[in-house]
């Protein structure tokens, strides 16, 4: 009797070490589905905001960014949990179990948190350019007929770059201010307007730099100058209608190679500056 009592006992140690294996390996195919489905709709997001980061009337809303931290968070758990079943590290079987359906459970919890019903994107605020400070021009002025001369260029459809050039101290700066604060005035004409202070020393990386900052475009990890040029093209284009003044510069740059899109969707672009071949 003890020697049947003997098999009947190894007999269940066996069948349930089998069970246990079985039961495990169908977990880990049970996790490892629900992860890939987890991590579908991590990518699928990850996209939009990709596709919105230059679009400047757009973010993330904060419950999007605290998801994505959490689905990291659970990912990172259940990679654990099967290096551990692989490497089979762990002294409790029923324990173990336990925390692979706890494992699924917060896949499945996150998976259903990751399905925002009314978008991951939320508006923000837009600057609309301030008026800049400037000296009155009165009467029938050199500088006011010249100013005259630049409006009506700008309310012309076929001219998509205005050029204003002379000598330092003739009143280019002050002229060309006028025609922005102007043109915040007409933005239903116009769109946004970007007012840009050029540098001696400048670049077009530098260039680059400074019109991005005026449009919240953050390409400062990226250092190849035609892939900023082409992320700030598009980021500008999103504008539909726009115009873009760079104040005092120095050197010729082609608006294609810095990333300006003049003529593109209404996208118009005013220099001033003291050398004719820059104009």
């Amino acid at each position: 009797m003890e020697y049947v009592e003997l098999l009947k006992d190894m007999w269940s140690s066996i069948s349930n070490y089998f069970n246990y294996h079985k039961i495990l390996k169908e977990n880990l195919t049970t996790l490892g589905e629900k992860m890939r489905r987890l991590e579908c709709r991590e990518q699928d997001i990850n996209t939009e905001l990709e596709n919105a980061q230059y679009n400047r009337r757009k973010k993330a809303k904060r419950e999007v960014e605290n998801w994505l931290k959490e689905v990291q968070h659970v990912k990172d758990s259940a990679q654990k949990i099967e290096q551990e079943a692989g490497e089979r590290r762990y002294f409790s079987r029923f324990s173990f179990l336990s925390q692979f359906e706890a494992n699924m459970k917060n896949v499945d919890d996150m998976f259903e948190l990751g399905n925002f019903p009314n978008g991951i994107l939320i508006d923000v605020h837009q600057d609309e350019g301030n008026a800049l400070l400037t000296a009155q021009l009165i009467g029938e002025t050199t500088a006011k007929r010249n100013l005259e001369n630049i409006w009506t260029c700008l309310e012309k459809g076929e001219i998509q770059s205005i050029g204003v050039w002379g000598m330092g101290g003739i009143g280019k700066t002050t002229v060309v201010t006028h025609i922005h604060n102007r043109l915040l005035e007409n933005r239903d004409t116009f769109g946004h307007v970007y007012w840009v202070t050029v540098s001696k020393d400048s670049s077009i990386r530098r260039l680059q730099d400074a019109i991005a900052g005026k449009i919240n475009l953050d390409f400062s990890k990226e250092e190849d100058e035609k892939i900023r040029a082409a992320l700030l093209s598009k980021a500008l284009q999103r504008e539909k209608k726009f115009v873009l003044v760079l104040d005092d510069v120095w050197e010729v740059y082609v608006p294609r190679e810095v990333g300006i899109p003049i003529g593109v969707d209404g996208g118009k672009l005013i220099i001033t500056t003291r050398l004719r071949m820059c104009a």
